[in-house]
């Protein structure tokens, strides 16, 4: 039990040692919040002992002086949440040791003895620190309003750089700077000396002295003003203090003084320079640097003799030297009037060693010149006049001179009194090789000159410079008016289009080089005239009167709309008229666009005319509504074409519907019986109808044609005897087949077609006797005959000719000749689609057409076709060719329309063939693979929902090449055609067809090899 006690007291008591060698107060508590343990600090500094301490309630201890609330709302709310908290203030009044301000710690861990929890509490007594920072606030708030509310400009300054941290709002009243403007700065950014040294210097001399004080330091504020400061500067530990007074009124009241005491003194009298006879002038030894001058703007523009008299305004109050700068640099004048600033110059030329003042000028040891002019130039980049300690050992004021708001030059003045300090005038010695004696003389020889002639000569140069930049401002304005004017008239000379100034009698006053043109006549030999007489109007030429007096002329609008502006005052814009003109004996048409504006002239109210030619342009707006015609066109036969093609896919079903079982019904009816007549019309309307669906697909050429080599001639001629039936005796008929015709490619029965509708519409042109004439010929064109010929193509054709003595046509007629369902005939004469069709046949086959008619001079029609080089085709017979039954071979029949499905299925077995018929691809497919391709043919419809027939026999023939296919449809839509003409190889049956048609194609399907 011993050794057991032992290992249980051994960490407690590290505890306890621990816990007193800590300096805080540190008190520990159980779950309970009873006190365990507390170390020496705690009873120190809270005065309480340790008999009533441990065991006790926290709260209890010191007669209760531990009932704080803030303490119960740790112990009790927030550590049994946290377990941990750290920095939790409380304040409270202790009888024993007055107010602390305490920061609590608070720990809840587990104990190895006793009860379940211990809680560990650390106390920092902060009470003096709290106070230190209130003092500290307290100190700050009344810096804070010192700095606020004094009347001395304070800035604060950092190390670093310089740069503005704090500024008061003494000193931006002061400086004209915002305070934002001013953090961040440094103070030669805000107008103070450029001589007050660097911010480093500046802490270097505060570490030394303490404190740092500028007497009588000029100021430029932010609008330019001058004020004078006395500026201390102390360091602060991490920041420079700089206090800046404002003394100028002060110091105006001391020049004052000065003033008053210079004007009473009889010995100062300021010389002008037109009395100054005895000074001769100096003439420096390089001579006169202005003839180095290339820009020459300020002496051009001003002038050297106004120059010299503007600086000796003020230069005779300084008595020192003067240099105006061009912004490049160069000399607009310089002048030395005192005898040390000449001989300083003199001396900075020598070290150049070179009597080349161009090369001086650049070689950097002119140095009364670099420092002169490194001023002025800082003076131009910043816009801002400039007072700084010169190289000869006086100052210099620079003055930037504007111009439009552009810095084009700078003055620069030397002023000051000489150097007389022995160790100053060592320094110049050595610098600039001069003999110390010299200097000493002249020094001493310099008159000097009071605070405040000194600030009224710089107040001449600032006026000087301003002077300056105005007279060269005029001058550029009056350029710029001058080229202004010059351009304006030039414009106004060469402008494209016609220019008059009529006076209120309309008679020209100005007139420019187009209209002279225009009119082909001097100008001067226009002036005094009308507008019309001067452009040579073919309405008044022969009028002695002129202008304004003929019939036409009342009704002029070039008359009334300058009658208008100039007794109105009204501007008239792009008044569009056309006018006949005379140009070299021959008459012209032109459209002009007429603008009338009132404008006052020598005094008098006149008006400006102007014209533009538009004639070429109305003509290309002419041509291009043309094209757009044409566009039209195109689009409507596109819009027609997808129209046929969708009534042509189900509409040609339902006739081959219609007319197969009309076809059948006859077949099987004898015509004595009642219902054969019947049978017979529904045949006749099915057949009409299939006309027109076929009609519509060649106006939009999407007709399926067999294009094949042909002689014109030879088929005319075989179709003579139909065409005559077709026309009637009545009408005299003249066939003119040129010899040695060309050959041409396209189907014959498109020949048919053409020469059937084109001899019906002259047969209806004719209203009793007369004749039509069909020609043959071979022409060609070429590129300048096209040009010139609307319509036409270059390349070689045969000429297909119709014509007809016939009524003619009227314009409407002509301008919806080949519209579809356009027609001059009476209801149920004709369709409409006749001249349609042959528009898209002869379309179709690449070629072209032109009509020529006029009322009651008949028509003629002449059709292009390309010339096609080959053999022509044996004439075909097909017409009268006998069908063949089958033989029993097998026909597999795919369509999708079951009416259609039926109908041939019926067809093909009444001609002796065994059929297979589905309507489904997957179903045909299916079938042809189960009979191991043992089928003759396919017959297919071409569209399908489920695929195209060109795909379906596509897939049938990589398996069994040797079934033949037939294709069948209303429509191809470009499947088994391109742009209708049927690919090579291809076999195809239009919809609707008759059993007739059906067995040829089969026939030849079949026995195709």
């Amino acid at each position: 039990m011993a050794d057991s006690k032992t290992s249980v007291d051994e960490p407690l008591e590290l505890a306890e040692s621990i816990i007193n060698t800590v300096r805080e107060p540190l008190i520990v508590l159980d779950h309970d919040l009873r006190v365990v343990s507390a170390n020496r600090s705690f009873y120190k500094v809270f005065k309480v002992n340790h008999e009533d301490t441990v065991g006790q309630l926290i709260y209890d201890i010191g007669n209760q002086q531990w009932d704080i609330p803030k303490l119960r709302e740790l112990l009790e709310t927030i550590l049994p949440q946290k377990t941990t908290f750290d920095g939790y203030e409380v304040e409270h009044d202790f009888a024993d040791i007055g107010r602390r301000i305490m920061l609590l710690n608070a720990r809840q861990i587990q104990r190895v003895w006793g009860k379940e929890r211990i809680i560990l509490l650390a106390i920092e007594d902060i009470t003096k620190h709290k106070r230190l920072e209130n003092l500290l606030s307290e100190s700050e708030e009344r810096y804070r309003r010192l700095f606020e509310t004094a009347n001395d400009g304070i800035l604060l300054l950092e190390k670093a750089e310089g740069k503005i941290t704090h500024a008061n709002p003494a000193i931006t009243e002061m400086s004209g700077y915002s305070h934002d403007e001013l953090i961040g700065k440094g103070v030669i950014d805000i107008g103070f000396p450029g001589d007050i040294g660097t911010i480093q210097e500046i802490s270097q001399t505060l570490e030394n002295d303490g404190i740092l004080h500028y007497k009588d330091a000029p100021i430029q504020t932010k609008t330019g003003q001058v004020i004078y400061t006395d500026i201390y500067m102390v360091d602060k530990a991490r920041l420079v203090q700089c206090n800046i007074r404002d003394i100028t009124k002060r110091k105006q009241a001391e020049e004052n003084l000065q003033r008053i005491k210079w004007m009473l003194s009889s010995q100062q009298e300021i010389p002008l320079a037109e009395d100054d006879v005895s000074k001769e002038p100096y003439v420096p030894l390089y001579g006169d640097l202005t003839k180095l001058n290339t820009s020459r703007e300020i002496l051009d523009t001003v002038g050297a003799e106004t120059l010299k008299n503007i600086v000796y305004d003020f230069l005779d109050l300084l008595d020192t030297s003067v240099a105006v700068y061009e912004r490049n640099g160069d000399y607009a004048i310089g002048i030395f009037s005192s005898t040390w600033c000449r001989l300083m110059d003199q001396a900075s030329y020598r070290l150049c060693k070179t009597d080349d003042s161009s090369q001086a000028l650049s070689c950097g040891k002119w140095l009364c010149h670099e420092s002169c002019w490194n001023t002025g130039k800082q003076a131009i980049d910043t816009g801002k006049p400039l007072d700084v300690a010169c190289e000869g050992g006086i100052r210099l004021y620079a003055v930037p001179i504007f111009a439009s708001g552009e810095r084009i030059g700078t003055i620069n003045v030397g002023y000051g009194d000489p150097p007389t300090d022995v160790n100053k005038l060592s320094e110049l010695v050595k610098k600039y090789g001069v003999d110390v004696k010299d200097l000493v003389e002249c020094s001493n020889a310099y008159e000097s000159r009071p605070p405040f002639i000194i600030e009224l000569a710089k107040r001449r140069i600032r006026s000087a410079a301003h002077l300056i930049g105005e007279i060269v401002e005029r001058k550029r304005a009056e350029t710029e008016r001058a080229e202004q004017h010059a351009m304006i008239e030039a414009i106004y000379r060469n402008a494209p289009l016609v220019m008059m100034v009529v006076n209120g009698d309309r008679r020209i006053q100005q007139i420019n080089g187009f209209a002279a043109q225009f009119a082909g006549r001097p100008a001067e030999e226009m002036m005094g005239l009308r507008d019309g007489e001067a452009l040579r109007c073919v309405h008044v030429m022969d009028d002695p009167q002129g202008c304004g007096f003929g019939e036409f002329c009342n009704n002029c609008i070039i008359r009334n709309t300058v009658l208008d502006t100039l007794e109105k005052g009204t501007s008239h814009l792009q008044v569009e008229a056309s006018f006949d003109f005379s140009f070299a004996n021959k008459t012209r048409t032109l459209t002009l666009l007429i603008s009338t504006t009132p404008i006052i002239f020598r005094g008098e109210n006149m008006a400006l005319v102007t014209m533009m030619d538009i004639s070429a342009r109305k003509q290309s707006d002419q041509e291009r509504e043309n094209l757009q015609s044409q566009l039209l066109q195109s689009q409507k036969l596109e819009s027609v074409g997808r129209l046929a093609g969708g009534v042509a896919h189900d509409f040609n079903n339902m006739l081959t519907i219609i007319n197969g079982y009309a076809e059948m019904m006859t077949d099987v009816l004898s015509p004595t019986e009642p219902l054969y007549d019947n049978a017979l019309q529904i045949h006749e309307a099915g057949k009409r109808s299939a006309v027109i669906v076929r009609k519509l697909l060649a106006f939009a050429r999407k007709q399926v044609i067999s294009p094949e080599v042909m002689n014109l001639n030879d088929n005319v001629a075989s179709m003579l005897k139909m065409l005559q039936r077709v026309i009637g005796e009545n009408i005299k008929f003249a066939w003119k087949p040129d010899q040695n015709l060309w050959l041409v490619k396209m189907d014959y029965s498109q020949l048919d077609q053409i020469l059937a509708n084109l001899m019906v519409n002259a047969r209806d042109a004719i209203a009793d006797v007369g004749q039509i004439t069909i020609e043959t010929k071979n022409i060609e064109f070429d590129e300048q005959y096209c040009n010139s010929h609307k319509g036409f193509v270059p390349g070689q054709f045969v000429m297909l000719t119709v014509s007809d003595s016939g009524c003619g046509m009227t314009k409407e007629v002509f301008d919806n000749l080949f519209e579809p369902f356009f027609t001059t005939k009476e209801i149920g004469k004709g369709s409409g689609l006749g001249l349609a069709t042959v528009y898209g046949i002869v379309k179709q086959n690449n070629g072209f057409i032109n009509v020529y008619s006029e009322p009651g001079q008949g028509t003629t029609f002449k059709i292009y076709l390309p010339r096609h080089a080959g053999e022509a085709a044996v004439l075909g017979s097909e017409n009268q060719e006998q069908y063949r039954l089958g033989h029993g071979e097998t026909i597999l029949v795919l369509e999708d329309e079951i009416l259609v499905l039926n109908l041939a299925k019926i067809m093909l077995e009444k001609l002796g063939y065994k059929v297979l018929a589905v309507n489904s691809v997957h179903e045909a497919l299916a079938l042809i693979k189960s009979r191991g391709g043992a089928i003759d043919m396919l017959l297919t419809d071409v569209i399908m929902p489920e695929m195209n027939g060109r795909d379906f026999t596509a897939q049938v023939n990589t398996l069994y090449p040797d079934i033949k296919t037939l294709f069948m449809s209303g429509y191809t839509a470009d499947v088994i055609v391109r742009h209708g003409i049927l690919e090579e190889g291809v076999r195809y049956i239009q919809k609707p067809f008759s059993i007739r048609d059906l067995a040829i194609k089969v026939r030849e399907a079949i026995e195709n090899e």
